[in-house]
């Protein structure tokens, strides 16, 4: 599991020269790299839309973040990094979701989802007035559900777009059916393959000879289940599984471009179920890293009921984590209203909006990590600098992660509490205790 990550270096963003295909009047492009997040970027309309930064030299990013848009469940970005104005020899990630899951599968009340692991699109804006959506270039494809009417449309492909590449018919002749309920709860349609001699789902995942990779998904199967390349090669076999879907993981060096899904063994009428796919790369601490001078958003979002988009603050630059996760969470909302009661028994005041605070708790840190992470990162932000914290950056509760992803400043500078010997031994991890508490700014 990954551990929490801070996106607070946003130097080279907050400086680029930024361009936007459009900008109404009081919402210049330049609001995304103001602080306050109700100063904000609006587009004049919905077709052809992108921004694009001018960093003034080739600079490493490996995350990108909106806080505040406005953009429909239904929307998707381009996310690009080049060497030239709008090019993408650097970074090419297409059809981007603008939303993941903010709700799971038996995580809400009965009767509260939408459809797919969201609300109602006419509901959106009420449950979720202040959206942040965060897209790390060490996730390949991220974790997306079947939730198409014909079961094939709506499958995990190398561009996190949730759509399928193709259905392999090398191993006999595919036939796509649907499944409804079957041990993947809720109402959603499951796709599912009923084969003569076989069949396989092969994803073009974009996978790098010789990276590792991970990928978990949830499966149900008649036969064995094996993970592989395009060429068979076996990444990691699972049991058939006729009953309720489970979760597998599989982690793996890649021998090919491919990933495919393909029952082992499988024979006439074999048939299998995938879902809930993502594929993370497994790098160093702060994953793969992108070089560019050059980045460009598109946005696609015709679904926009507002006719317009918005944005109140952009982030395009590195991530850092810890490498050991914190050990204790504490979430509260906050609300600093003063309420008076009236001689007739009403309550009376100035009402401020309630903001979410988190606090963490991190033992055992190495020496990189308090002196030149975050007492590094706590000497330029200050108690005044906001930045953004992801507490669960893989969790698979997508409220959990949902929940704990903010927008906020450090309620006082992180102090440690540390009984060895000074650690300035680089292995000593012991006995070193700090407790960060982190409120949402609005």
């Amino acid at each position: 599991m990954k551990t929490a990550r801070f996106l607070w270096d946003n130097r080279y963003f907050d400086a680029a020269t930024l361009t936007a295909a459009s900008a109404a009047a009081g919402y210049p492009v330049s609001c995304l790299q103001d602080p306050q997040r109700s100063r904000k970027w609006r587009s004049t309309g919905l077709s052809s839309q992108w921004i694009k930064a001018d960093l003034g030299a080739a600079v490493n990013w490996n995350a990108i973040a909106l806080v505040d848009h406005n953009l429909s469940f239904a929307a998707t970005l381009d996310i690009l990094g080049g060497t030239y104005a709008g090019g993408n020899d650097v970074v090419n990630k297409t059809a981007v979701p603008a939303w993941l899951d903010v709700i799971g599968y038996g995580e809400d009340r009965y009767g509260l989802l939408g459809y797919g692991g969201k609300f109602l699109e006419a509901d959106r804006k009420w449950y979720i007035p202040r959206p942040i959506r965060i897209i790390y270039l060490d996730v390949l494809a991220e974790k997306c559900r079947n939730s198409g009417a014909d079961g094939l449309t709506d499958w995990v492909d190398s561009n996190s777009d949730g759509k399928a590449d193709y259905w392999d018919s090398g191993f006999g002749s595919p036939v796509m059916s649907i499944v409804t309920g079957n041990g993947f709860t809720g109402n959603a349609q499951r796709l599912a393959l009923a084969a003569s001699g076989g069949g396989c789902l092969t994803h073009s995942a974009g996978l790098t000879v010789g990276h590792s990779y991970q990928v978990t998904f949830k499966y149900r199967s008649s036969d064995p289940l094996n993970v592989c390349d395009w060429n068979t090669t076996s990444y990691g076999v699972f049991p058939s599984n006729n009953g309720l879907a489970v979760e597998a993981t599989c982690s793996f060096v890649a021998t090919s471009y491919w990933l495919t899904f393909w029952p082992w063994g499988a024979g006439i009428n074999s048939w299998f179920e995938v879902d809930e796919v993502s594929i993370k790369e497994i790098g160093g601490d702060e994953g793969p890293v992108a070089n560019s001078r050059y980045f460009t958003m598109n946005i696609t979002d015709a679904a926009n009921t507002d006719g317009y988009f918005e944005i109140g603050r952009m982030f395009v630059g590195l991530f850092n984590d810890f490498g050991i996760n914190f050990t204790e969470i504490n979430a509260q909302y906050i609300d600093d209203s003063d309420i008076k009661i009236t001689l007739g028994g009403q309550p009376w005041g100035v009402q401020l909006p309630v903001r979410n605070s988190i606090e963490l708790v991190f033992d055992w840190l190495d020496y990189g990590d308090r002196y030149w992470f975050l007492q590094f990162m706590a000497q330029k932000m200050g108690l005044s600098s906001s930045f953004l914290l992801d507490c669960f950056p893989e969790s698979i509760k997508a409220s959990e992660r949902h929940h704990n992803t903010l927008y906020g400043r450090f309620t006082s500078l992180p102090k440690f509490d540390q009984t060895s010997d000074m650690g300035f031994s680089s292995g000593d991890t012991r006995s070193s205790t700090v407790d960060l508490t982190v409120e949402e700014v609005l």
